[in-house]
């Protein structure tokens, strides 16, 4: 039986969490920009969790992992990756970047490549 106290605990505690309060551990998967919940990552990524609303959140002080920059050329479109959404936008449109993001480019394949270990914050 739980008693009032164990009770008063756990509502006190759940309370307390702030509502983007960021919970599942994930990361972005740069190159296939993907949001992952599980497995382990396979190329560059973000590491973070997903807040209630299911969008991603970079851990404080967190960096690109296994950066390897790669050569642009001439048919790729430089941007950048929005991280809550996993989303590429490029550097002619006309929005602006919604942080936290990555600058980079993307190949005519679809797969983004950072340009920079730093996020964007």
């Amino acid at each position: 039986m739980i008693t009032l106290r164990v009770l008063l605990l756990l509502v006190l505690s759940l309370l307390s969490l702030p509502s983007g309060a960021a919970t599942p551990r994930a990361w972005v998967d740069l190159e296939a920009r993907t949001i992952v919940k599980d497995g382990p990552p396979k190329g560059a990524y973000v590491a973070g969790s997903l807040d209630r609303e299911g969008h991603f959140v970079p851990d404080p002080g967190a960096v690109v992992e296994r950066l390897e920059v790669k050569a642009r050329r001439g048919d790729d479109a430089p941007g950048w990756l929005e991280l809550a959404t996993a989303t590429f936008h490029r550097d002619v449109e006309a929005v602006r970047p919604r942080a936290p993001y990555v600058k980079g480019f993307q190949r005519k394949d679809g797969r983004f490549h950072a340009t920079d270990a730093k996020i964007q914050r």
